[in-house]
């Protein structure tokens, strides 16, 4: 039996790094509006976390008349009242949105055992394989495969190595090691010194800053992978996602070739293997004894001055967790998914899960 729980403020939780970590009102209403959500990837008999059992089955029911496909039978509990319930020794496996040192705690103060979790050792690591400046390591790597691909990102540890890159590159942008999405981003703009007082706090707390050259968007995708129990990196398939200012707002609901048909207009659909085969071999070696569960790498479409006009940023962000895209996958094949879209909109004071 496996317990969920959606914590989506889990990359906020990874900048903070500490057990003790409160989350901020924003993600508090998130997790508490859509903890249901692992419904809909649950095994029959799994218990999933929310912060309202009733308000949980209504929305897995309405979700479900829209889909026209019933979710197993999970069961829908209260954090605090895990301990209570006397399936609480049948739980032999924990899956969280993303692990971090606050959502084990809060767990094991629930009286989940702490033998289920990673331990300190491992968080650590997942930790650093978070940190965007393994990214840049990625993205270093899949660069020199084809001519097509684009994009540049160091870690700098002052001030002074930001301008000189600003001097080489020209546009910039600087983001912070662990940060939320559309959070921790901004366009370095010479002697903005708010933003120079910016990138200084976020040195001084997380120890350096991420410098990227900046890139001509076109639009957003990602793709969606999964660690087995034996190490194995397999691809699950495509996210076509859009964005906010930086926030996710939605992705389509479709069959992999249609998505594949929307990237040909800007890229050889065969490019799309060789990313998912070689990010493949190379999060096998990074994540060996270190993960096990699901993980995204955002990339996107760019205009460039070269070719046909297009290029590819294969590895904008790896995010070491489950995503929205996963999300996506695993309910695009139902009936009343097709051809629509799935989107997170704030509602009525709450987020709501919606499928138009």
């Amino acid at each position: 039996m496996t317990l969920h729980i959606f914590n989506p403020e889990h990359d906020i939780a990874l900048a903070a790094n500490s057990p003790f970590w409160t989350s901020p009102k924003a993600g508090i209403m998130l997790r508490r509006s859509l903890g249901w959500l692992p419904a809909l990837w649950a095994k029959d008999g799994d218990i999933v976390v929310v912060s309202d059992v009733s308000e949980a089955h209504s929305e897995q029911e309405a979700v479900e008349s829209i889909l026209r496909r019933r979710c197993v039978g999970v069961h829908f509990c209260i954090l605090s009242d895990v301990i209570k319930k006397p399936f609480r020794k049948n739980i032999d496996n924990v899956d969280v949105w993303g692990w971090d040192c606050a959502i084990v705690n809060q767990l094991v103060r629930a009286g989940v055992p702490r033998e289920l979790m990673p331990s300190d050792e491992v968080l650590k690591r997942q930790r650093e394989l978070s940190d965007r400046a393994t990214s840049a390591k990625l993205l270093d790597y899949l660069v020199h495969l084809s001519d097509i691909f684009c994009g540049e990102a160091i870690a700098v540890h002052n001030i002074n190595n930001i301008e000189i890159l600003a001097e080489s590159w020209g546009s910039i942008v600087l983001k912070s090691p662990w940060s939320s999405s559309g959070r921790g981003v901004r366009q370095w703009i010479g002697g903005n010194q708010a933003t120079k007082r910016w990138a200084e706090k976020v040195i001084e707390s997380q120890g350096h800053i991420m410098v990227e050259r900046y890139l001509d968007k076109v639009m957003d995708f990602a793709m969606e992978f999964n660690v087995d129990d034996d190490g194995t990196v397999r691809y699950q398939g495509l996210s076509l996602f859009s964005t906010s200012g930086g926030a996710y707002t939605g992705n389509m609901l479709a069959p992999e070739e249609d998505k594949r048909n929307i990237l040909s207009a800007y890229i050889a659909d065969e490019l799309l293997d060789d990313i998912a085969c070689e990010v493949c071999q190379w999060m096998q070696h990074a994540l060996s004894g270190y993960y096990i569960g699901p993980f995204g790498i955002d990339m996107m479409i760019v205009r460039t001055n070269s070719g046909n006009g297009f290029g590819i940023n294969p590895c904008v962000e790896i995010n070491l967790r489950r995503t929205m895209g996963h999300v996506a996958l695993c309910i695009s094949d139902t009936e009343g998914a097709r051809g629509k879209t799935m989107n997170v909109v704030f509602r009525n004071n709450k987020h709501c899960f919606c499928i138009e």
